[in-house]
C-alpha cells in the first residue's frame, strides 16, 4: 500500500529483522502502536482492517486454527475460538452470545485507542467471517451484519458498500451478528482425534503464556485479602489491575477458578488466621470477614477446610492452656 516498514514500526521498539523471527513475542502495546501508525498513515481510509484480515485464514493461526477447523460443529468451533483467543491475533476481548434467532461475537474495544476502533472491528469481524467460510465452505456474507459503537455513519456506509452487508454505526456494542442456526451446522473437516490433540496443544501453549505473566489467581486473592470487609466487586478488582472485567474472568477461568471462589477463599483463609491468632469468637470472625449470618460462615468454613471454625478455635485454646501449664 506504499507505507514503508519504518513508518509502521515507529516507536514500537521492533525491527523488521525481529519480525522474521518465528519465536518473537509481541506485547499488546507494541501491536497497538503499530496499528496506530498504520491508521495514521491512511487517515479515514475505509476497509484498512479488512485488507489486513484478507491475508489471514485458518492456516495462518497454526494449531489454534486447526483446533477450530476440526471441531464437530460451528458452535464448538466458535467456542474454541473464544476459549483460546489469547493464542490468536484477537486483541479485543471476544464473547460469543446467542439471542434467539441471532448470534454474535461481541468485541470489547473500550481499552483500546478510539482511533483504531474501526480497524480492529473490521479486522476481527472479517477474520471471523473468513473462518465461517473456511470451515462451512458455503457461507454467504450477506447473512452477517457488523455493528459499531463509533458514531461515524459515513465510515459505516462505505464499509457496507465494500463488504456488501449491513454495517451499523452508533450501536451499543461492537459486534459481528449472524444467524444462530449456523452454529448447529456440522463441520465437513470434523476430526475428534485431531481436534483433541489440537485442544491439548492449545492448553499447553496457553499455560506457557500464563506462566510468563503474573499468576492472576494469586494476584486477585492477595488483593481481596487486603480489601476484606469492603466486599469489592469484580469490576473494581479488574480496574485495579487495569484490565476489563471480561478479561479478568477469562484469565481466572484459564487458571481453573472464578472470582467468586477466590473471594470466598480469601475470606475463609483470613477467618482461619483470626481464629488461630486473634482469639476472636466464631461470631466475631464471621462478621469480620463479611458474613451476615454465622451459620452460613460455618457451612462455608467446613466445606473449605473440612472442620468447623469452633473446632479450630477450641484446638487453639487447648494448645494455649497446655503451654501455660
Amino acid at each position: 500500500m506504499g507505507c514503508d516498514p519504518a513508518t509502521c514500526l515507529h516507536n514500537t521498539g521492533i525491527t523488521l529483522d525481529e519480525l522474521n523471527q518465528p519465536n518473537l513475542r509481541l506485547t499488546l502495546g507494541q501491536e497497538v502502536l503499530a496499528i496506530e501508525n498504520l491508521v495514521g498513515a491512511f487517515p479515514g481510509q475505509v476497509g484498512l482492517g479488512v485488507s489486513v484480515a484478507k491475508r489471514m485464514h485458518l492456516g495462518s493461526f497454526g494449531i489454534y486454527g486447526f483446533a477450530i477447523l476440526t471441531s464437530p460443529t460451528a458452535r464448538a468451533a466458535a467456542e474454541t475460538a473464544v476459549r483460546f483467543a489469547n493464542l490468536s491475533y484477537v486483541i479485543a476481548d471476544m464473547t460469543l452470545i446467542e439471542d434467539g434467532p441471532t448470534a454474535r461475537f461481541e468485541f470489547d474495544l473500550s481499552k483500546l485507542p478510539e482511533a483504531i476502533h474501526w480497524f480492529i472491528l473490521e479486522r476481527h469481524s472479517f477474520v471471523a467471517m473468513t473462518f465461517f467460510r473456511d470451515f462451512l465452505q458455503e457461507t454467504q456474507f450477506s447473512d452477517f451484519a457488523i455493528k459499531s459503537t463509533h458514531p461515524d455513519q459515513n465510515h459505516a456506509s462505505s464499509l457496507a458498500s465494500l463488504l456488501k452487508l449491513p454495517v451499523e454505526a452508533n450501536s451499543n456494542k461492537d459486534s459481528l451478528v449472524f444467524p444462530a442456526a449456523m452454529l448447529d451446522q456440522p463441520l465437513p473437516k470434523s476430526d475428534p482425534v485431531t481436534q483433541q490433540y489440537c485442544i491439548d496443544q492449545c492448553k499447553e501453549l496457553l499455560a506457557q503464556t500464563i506462566g510468563t505473566t503474573a499468576n492472576w489467581s494469586l494476584k486477585v486473592r492477595n488483593h481481596l485479602v487486603e480489601l476484606i470487609g469492603q466486599n469489592p466487586r469484580i469490576g473494581d478488582v479488574a480496574a485495579h489491575f487495569n484490565v476489563t472485567e471480561r478479561t479478568l474472568r477469562r484469565r481466572l477461568q484459564e487458571e481453573g477458578t472464578t472470582y467468586r471462589k477466590l473471594s470466598a477463599q480469601a475470606r475463609l483463609t483470613l477467618a482461619r488466621q483470626l481464629l488461630e491468632r486473634a482469639g476472636l469468637t466464631v461470631e466475631a470472625v464471621s462478621w469480620r470477614v463479611g458474613y451476615s449470618e454465622p451459620a452460613a460462615f460455618v457451612r462455608a468454613f467446613v466445606q473449605e477446610f473440612g472442620t468447623t471454625p469452633g473446632s479450630v478455635r477450641a484446638n487453639v485454646r487447648k494448645h494455649q492452656e497446655i503451654v501455660r501449664i
